[in-house]
């Protein structure tokens, strides 16, 4: 498989999940994992569990990407990530994804969501209360991106991210 990344560990992390996308950890593992990579702490990023996370599904997992506002302006809601395995019965209910930017403390109601299913990204625009699927041009007709063949577009999404912080 070819890969975008130049970390040989996070190019392993992703043919583990691809190759078995139900192992709970690997999905979390890799997630966690490469989020780091594009939004590291030396540039004012910090990657915490959601403290309140329901037990209703042990499956699922929160994260929340903070970044550091300069000036002592404090902490803001960069993104906000839902992980679980591919248990291979479509898109789960964004309800839980939901509740948490519903709580994120954003700058003007604005952030980016991730829900990570396997291998697989599904990424939305938060703007005012409202979720729309987060679409490149040239991916229009796409609903999700396959880490091992959208391997360019979730680089850019990342990198772009980082940039406009």
């Amino acid at each position: 498989m070819e890969c975008y990344l130049d970390v040989p560990v996070l190019c392993e992390l992703i043919k583990v999940v691809s190759s078995n996308g139900t192992d709970v950890k690997a999905v979390h593992t890799m997630t966690s994992a490469i989020i780091s990579y594009y939004l590291p702490v030396d540039e004012g990023y910090i990657i915490s569990t959601e403290q309140n996370q329901p037990t209703d599904d042990p499956n699922s997992i929160i994260l929340t990407v903070q970044r550091f506002l300069p000036d002592n302006q404090g902490l803001q809601d960069h993104m906000i990530i839902e992980m679980r395995p591919n248990l291979g019965n479509g898109l789960p209910s964004l309800d839980r994804l939901l509740n948490a930017l519903a709580m994120a403390n954003t700058e003007r109601g604005n952030c980016w969501a991730i829900l990570v299913i396997g291998p697989m990204m599904v990424i939305f625009e938060y703007r005012s209360g409202m979720v729309s699927p987060w679409k490149p041009a040239g991916c229009e007709d796409k609903d999700h991106h396959d880490l091992r063949s959208d391997i360019m577009t979730i680089d850019w999404f990342f990198k772009r991210t980082a940039q406009r912080g």
